[in-house]
């Protein structure tokens, strides 16, 4: 996928609300990630006129411009069923307190998202850096903060993840909570975007899935929660965990035994506040 200088006459795209038509215009750009990011957007949509431009892209050049015309067809023919009453909330990629966890191997598999080329946050248009932090949240939320900065910084430069410029990346978050694209599912305790928790808008904000490639910090603090009180039962969501119980359970649901040091960091800062909640 070819980067992008993202720069567009006037208001940014992204804060112009586009119309069918703008976004349809978008999708013959020659630029790829441009393309990729109007399919994005008429997913959100999800109307029968959306769909039938979705198809033709379906054949388009650029593999990530296919795969995300697939992803959002799929996405309007779920929520065409669920609106009709024929599909329930998915619970296949979920476990809310469904039932007992003895480790995370008995939850469902983590969905990591789809590394992909994406533009340096410093040069991208402020419709595509939004389009991308929404795709990394609809794939892998709930999902801190932190975790989308390092997946954004990753697709970026892999080898050099420390120079790519945060900014952008934290404001385009901030952005889209403030506009109701996205939302905070964390304790709202904290100020910095690395410790929120995201979900996309009406999905559940506690999901117990396996750890799959997330280190411990990047697993959020309302998954932790629940997958504790599956494993310690009802008596535990009446009274709380106290520390040290939450930090048995811990180590045992995650075996993580090699990583007692980051677990007590962990509960003594960034979920401190599953403790008796």
């Amino acid at each position: 996928m070819s980067p992008t200088n993202g720069q567009f006459e006037g208001k940014d795209f992204w804060e112009s609300n586009p119309d069918f038509d703008a976004l349809v215009e978008r999708t013959r750009n020659p630029d790829s990630l441009e393309r990729w990011a109007a399919i994005f957007e008429l997913g959100e949509r999800g109307d029968a006129r959306a769909a039938d431009r979705l198809r033709l892209l379906t054949s388009d050049s650029d593999e990530f411009v296919r795969d995300a015309a697939r992803s959002a067809l799929a996405k309007i023919n779920v929520e065409v069923l669920r609106e009709s009453g024929t599909l329930e909330a998915d619970g296949s990629t979920c476990v809310t307190r469904a039932r007992r966890m003895r480790t995370h191997l008995d939850a469902p598999v983590y969905t990591a998202w789809k590394t992909r080329p994406v533009p340096t946050p410093s040069r991208g248009g402020t419709w595509v850096i939004h389009t991308v932090v929404q795709e990394i949240v609809e794939v892998e939320g709930p999902v801190t903060g932190g975790r989308v900065l390092s997946l954004y910084c990753r697709a970026v430069s892999p080898n050099t993840m420390s120079q790519v410029p945060h900014a952008p990346i934290r404001s385009a978050i901030e952005r889209l909570v403030k506009k109701g694209k996205l939302v905070r599912c964390d304790d709202f305790s904290s100020d910095k975007v690395e410790e929120w928790t995201l979900q996309r808008v009406g999905s559940p904000c506690a999901c117990v899935r396996q750890r799959g490639l997330r280190e411990l910090k990047e697993i959020p603090a309302t998954e932790v929660r629940e997958a504790l009180l599956s494993m310690a039962g009802p008596a535990a969501r009446r009274r709380g965990l106290d520390h040290e119980r939450a930090f048995e359970l811990i180590v045992s649901f995650y075996a993580a035994e090699k990583e007692l040091e980051k677990i007590g960091l962990l509960l003594t800062n960034q979920w401190r506040g599953l403790l008796n909640a």
